[in-house]
């Protein structure tokens, strides 16, 4: 979601630890009440306050920053069930300084970070806590050009990009040549992880989508060699099966899992010994988590095949320097497409 336009630097934009007002009106966005069910609009609240910055009231090392881009992902839905009311919303974003009281940011530098408040304008403290933000324009090399580009550190080399890359590569093992079958496989991660799988290790790729639109996108743009719209079968998890089987015929050695629901049911008896399911969201399964999981009627399958089921976050993610030099080079390439 684009929350403004960017802002060159200019004299509204501060350094100076002296007193420099910087006059300003934030609207953000809380939660309004806790969502039993599927979220609306009315479950979340605007508030609009103005506001003066003051450079000489900034703490040690802080900054006012404010909101150009932020990430609405899937993963938010299930937080919500912990999220207070009230509590202002957070997920990553890309924003810029308007004003420094750090030797480590200038204003006008522009920064992607993490769990940032939905607030057009927000401060946070510059320490070096590891993953917190990173510099992506530097004040002096914003252009025109700029715009257009900064999607792309919230896409494929955000945290979109790192799910798809750890859930593939760290906790899926993914190797050349394997059936990797993908849920929810037109969506931000799914098509990352379609892509990584295909273009670059020759995988043979199935994935899943809402719509013939989407699978026919996912074969025609993403060259994946098997689609279904799951939509079609109306949680009948036996005919899903059927011609899921029919287009893995060796087998199912990855099942990266962004959905859950009726379609991760039908996978156990396809998956081939020793096969990995990347447990990277749930999306059919967040408004119903109170309820009861059918754990029992798939844990039993697991035991002679060997097979390997892991969850994970991104915070537990380490390896970013070959994630940028990879990812980098993959879109240098035009095997990844966003």
């Amino acid at each position: 979601v684009e929350f403004g336009p960017k802002t060159s630097t200019s004299s509204t934009m501060s350094n100076s630890s002296c007193a420099v007002a910087v006059p300003f009106k934030r609207t953000s966005i809380r939660l309004k009440k806790v969502p039993s069910g599927a979220p609306t609009a009315d479950h979340f609240q605007f508030f609009h306050d103005d506001q003066t910055a003051i450079a000489s009231e900034l703490k040690p090392d802080e900054v006012l920053v404010k909101a150009l881009w932020v990430s609405v992902d899937p993963y938010i839905r299930g937080r919500l069930y912990t999220t207070k009311e009230n509590a202002m919303m957070t997920s990553s974003q890309i924003a810029q300084v308007v004003v420094s009281n750090s030797a480590k940011l200038r204003a006008g530098d522009i920064i992607v970070a993490n769990e940032f408040p939905w607030s057009t304008y927000s401060t946070f403290v510059v320490d070096d806590t590891p993953g917190i933000y990173r510099r992506i324009v530097a004040a002096n090399q914003v252009n025109a050009s700029t715009d257009a580009e900064l999607p792309t550190f919230l896409g494929p080399l955000g945290l979109i990009g790192v799910t798809a890359y750890q859930g593939l590569l760290d906790v899926g093992a993914v190797k050349k040549g394997e059936t990797v079958f993908v849920s929810g496989a037109a969506g931000a991660v799914g098509s990352m992880v379609v892509q990584i799988a295909k273009r670059v290790y020759g995988c043979r790729v199935v994935g899943v989508a809402g719509s013939d639109d989407k699978c026919k996108w996912l074969q025609n743009e993403l060259q994946c060699d098997g689609t279904l719209n799951y939509k079609r079968y109306n949680g009948d998890v036996r005919a899903f099966q059927r011609d899921l089987r029919a287009r893995c015929p060796n087998g199912i050695d990855v099942y990266f899992d962004n959905t859950g629901g009726f379609i991760t049911e039908s996978v156990w008896d396809l998956l081939n010994y020793r096969g990995r399911v990347v447990v990277c969201g749930q999306i059919a399964n967040y408004n119903t988590l109170r309820t009861a999981p059918k754990i029992k009627d798939f844990l039993f399958k697991l035991i002679y095949k060997e097979i390997k089921i892991e969850g994970f976050a991104v915070h537990s993610f380490k390896r970013y320097k070959q994630f940028y030099q990879d990812m980098h080079q993959w879109m240098k390439e035009g095997k990844i497409i966003y």
